[in-house]
């Protein structure tokens, strides 16, 4: 049975909030993007996943080495076994060896992710078949962490195809803010109020106010009012402020009734 990368991720991401890790999902660094990068006590923890166990993902996992003191990927183990979770039975024996041997090359971990338990406890579906060794002094670790924002942990979700959170979908969301709070700006003041990914405020004004005539920003219109231009609400394009999903709490794998 295949199973979507999405899905496998899911599980992951609850065991280590669980654990006390605050979980970011689909990070774009320098390097490429994560699927799931946590941190906890000053420990950086990337996680990949991937919906089988091949070659790609065990030379994938292991380029990010250097990026995080501890380095994972997560694989399902459709068949669950009785005491695969104590005993190490997830994984056959050629996959055991190959496991074992990058493990003892580059120190990568691997998770095994039960995907028939849904009746289980969440936190219990979750297996480090092969704990990650840990890194003392990653040299880019700091990379990755100015690489985190809040909105990763909720926009979207590990493993899912072509979305993900950027330093520029913040700059307009923000700036979308600040026109819906004071319609009718103009661009120099909402720069001014703004932060933005930029490297000077004169590009942010030049960029932005071509990015909105363009429509690239949703729910932000320029209109040429004298000599100026004036940023509005634009309602076609945004209905009302995004809300960005507040964490609750609650287990995301309980069956619904």
């Amino acid at each position: 049975m295949s199973y979507r990368e999405i899905d496998v991720a899911a599980p992951v991401v609850f065991w280590l909030q669980s654990g006390g890790w605050d979980v970011y999902q689909e990070v774009d660094i320098r390097r490429g993007r994560a699927d799931i990068v946590a941190v906890k006590d000053g420990t950086v923890w990337i996680v990949e996943v991937k919906a089988v166990l091949n070659l790609e993902i065990l030379g994938q996992v292991s380029e990010w080495k250097g990026w995080a003191h501890r380095v994972s990927f997560a694989v399902p183990c459709g068949t669950r076994r009785s005491g695969w979770a104590t005993r190490g039975r997830g994984l056959n024996h050629r996959q055991a060896r190959v496991v074992r041997a990058v493990h003892e090359m580059y120190g990568v971990g691997c998770l095994l992710v039960d995907m028939k338990g849904r009746a289980l406890d969440p936190s219990m579906r979750v297996h480090e078949e092969m704990a990650a060794t840990h890194e003392a002094k990653p040299a880019l670790a700091g990379v990755t962490t100015r690489s985190l924002m809040s909105e990763q942990k909720t926009f979207a979700k590990a493993g899912s195809s072509g979305t993900y959170w950027t330093p520029f979908k913040r700059t307009c969301e923000d700036l979308r803010k600040y026109v819906w709070d004071h319609t009718g700006c103009g661009i120099s003041e909402a720069v001014e109020h703004i932060e933005t990914h930029y490297s000077s405020k004169s590009s942010a004004k030049t960029n932005l106010l071509t990015m909105v005539q363009t429509g690239v920003v949703p729910g932000v219109r320029a209109e040429l009012v004298g000599r100026k231009y004036r940023l509005y609400r634009d309602y076609e394009t945004w209905g009302e402020p995004m809300e960005f999903a507040e964490e609750t709490g609650s287990n995301p794998f309980e069956e619904d009734t």
